[in-house]
């Protein structure tokens, strides 16, 4: 791998993430360092054996464990590690991972407190649930692990309160919606079950306050905007809720203040940018598109201090570095370079 390409100038922008961790498409977990002015140095990568290209991954909050998970011919399997304090690298647990029912498995997420872990799987149309083992990291199935879906679930997202989980399913474009049980983790389908998503939903965003979740059509040109009830966690419509976007939506990501969204859309290489309204959620185009320095971006999140935006780049085995402005427009400041391409992008704040 080459060293990261370091901005042409001075950054203006601070970085609050440490440390990165982005699965790529050849089976492997790059680490990063990040400095305070937003540049990446890698620190390590750590494979996942036996893991097919493409996976997903997730931290828990407290940011002690990462999983990484991926389906194949033969079975599905999540390999967990633990992150080192003080230097950020990836260590396996003891045992190094899990095997889960499914061949495909494509989202994995960690509810809001910690506790739980939850994948979905294409082939089966299930999502499973696992507890996570405080001290050790080391997953272990739910009392009642398995929980069916709408049609070809493609991703996981769980709300910040830790009270609920989100399928979203390209097959039919429904969003599966769930109830966690706080004592075993276990999943009961929510009343309705299902909410209308976006007609090929990859997976969706959430909100910091739990109260809008961001669904992208990958097979089309919008997102759609759905209200989060939380007290109840239904999903519902909101009146003038499909927003466009460029070409292959795959990836929504909010800025904790809340005040910008950022989609990357995959097919046309680009990168869409909003304002965000805060009572209705709806979102506002930036007036322009950015480019995103890489080819299929696929995947992109926002640094916990709302000044840059970091964007994985499938088709080119880049990581991008963009400074958020005031104003929300995105500047690039920079590149790391990937093994492959990268699929998902996680952060270790300071």
């Amino acid at each position: 791998m080459t060293p990261p390409v370091t901005p042409p100038s001075a950054s203006t922008y601070t970085a609050s993430a440490q440390y990165a961790y982005v699965s790529t498409s050849v089976g492997l977990i790059d680490e990063y360092s990040i400095s305070t002015a937003g540049v990446w140095s890698e620190i390590g990568r750590t494979p996942t054996v036996g893991a097919p290209t493409g996976i997903a991954i997730a931290i828990d909050p407290q940011h002690r464990f990462v999983y990484a998970i991926g389906g194949s011919d033969a079975s599905s399997t999540i390999y967990m590690f633990t992150v080192t304090p003080g230097t950020g690298i990836l260590l396996p647990t003891s045992p190094a991972s899990i095997d889960i029912p499914g061949l495909y498995s494509q989202g994995i997420a960690v509810d809001g407190l910690g506790k739980y872990v939850y994948t979905a799987d294409t082939d089966s149309d299930t999502a499973t649930s696992l507890v996570i083992n405080q001290t050790t990291g080391v997953l272990t199935p739910t009392s009642v692990s398995s929980a069916a879906t709408d049609k070809e679930p493609s991703g996981v997202t769980t709300d910040p309160s830790g009270k609920y989980v989100y399928v979203a399913n390209k097959g039919d474009g429904y969003i599966s919606q769930y109830v966690i049980d706080p004592n075993t983790g276990n999943l009961t389908p929510n009343n309705p079950a299902s909410a209308v998503g976006a007609d090929g939903p990859f997976a969706g965003t959430i909100n910091a306050a739990g109260t809008f979740y961001y669904s992208p059509d990958q097979a089309g040109t919008t997102i759609t905007v759905l209200a989060l009830n939380p007290a109840t966690g239904i999903l519902s419509q909101v009146a003038s809720g499909r927003i466009q976007t460029g070409d292959g939506p795959t990836s929504v990501a909010l800025t904790q203040s809340g005040k910008f969204a950022y989609v990357t859309n995959r097919t046309e290489s680009t990168l869409s940018g909003f304002s965000v309204d805060p009572t209705s959620g709806l979102l506002t185009s930036l007036g322009n598109t950015f480019i995103p320095g890489g080819e299929n971006p696929t995947n992109i999140v926002v640094d916990p201090g709302n000044e840059l935006a970091y964007v994985g780049c499938a088709g080119s085995s880049l990581v991008t570095i963009f400074g958020i402005e005031s104003g929300g427009q995105l500047i690039q400041v920079g590149s790391a370079t990937t093994d492959g391409g990268p699929e998902a992008i996680v952060l270790v704040p300071r």
